[in-house]
């Protein structure tokens, strides 16, 4: 119920919010695991992340006839030299726990971390150290 009601919310914010931003960075997907992004749990699948590099926000759509859909706010994250390959990155915990904490566009040398910082103290708290996975995605 949680999820239906975040896909509809992330569509109508998309519609209702098209003039004032531009979702033309697109990155697709494949996530090999159930996740977390900000608030929602996310099954397994392909991925469509929409985000606008100069906005704090992203969308991430489950494609081929899936129906969860998250929103997400993100903030600046490190620059790196040279350009970056497109991807997202996870926090894997000891129990099989991920959480989604950065976006990577491909296009330029910045990405976005996932404001998801109390969930990730709290499963910190719970399970201990935690690794980063990479998933490299496929720029739109």
């Amino acid at each position: 119920m949680r999820t239906l009601a975040m896909a509809i919310l992330a569509a109508a914010f998309a519609t209702l919010g098209a003039p004032a931003m531009s979702w033309a960075q697109s990155i697709r997907v494949s996530v090999p695991f159930p996740f977390t992004a900000g608030r929602s749990e996310m099954p397994a699948g392909q991925y469509l992340v929409d985000y606008d590099s100069g906005s704090q926000r992203a969308v991430l759509r489950q494609s081929e006839g899936g129906k969860a859909a998250a929103y997400v706010n993100t903030i600046g994250e490190d620059v790196v030299s040279g350009k970056a390959p497109a991807k997202l990155v996870f926090r894997a915990y000891s129990d099989n726990t991920y959480v989604l904490s950065e976006i990577w566009n491909g296009r330029d040398n910045m990405g976005r971390k996932v404001l998801s910082e109390a969930a990730g103290k709290v499963l910190m708290s719970r399970h201990g150290q935690w690794r980063e996975i990479h998933l490299v995605a496929v720029g739109e």
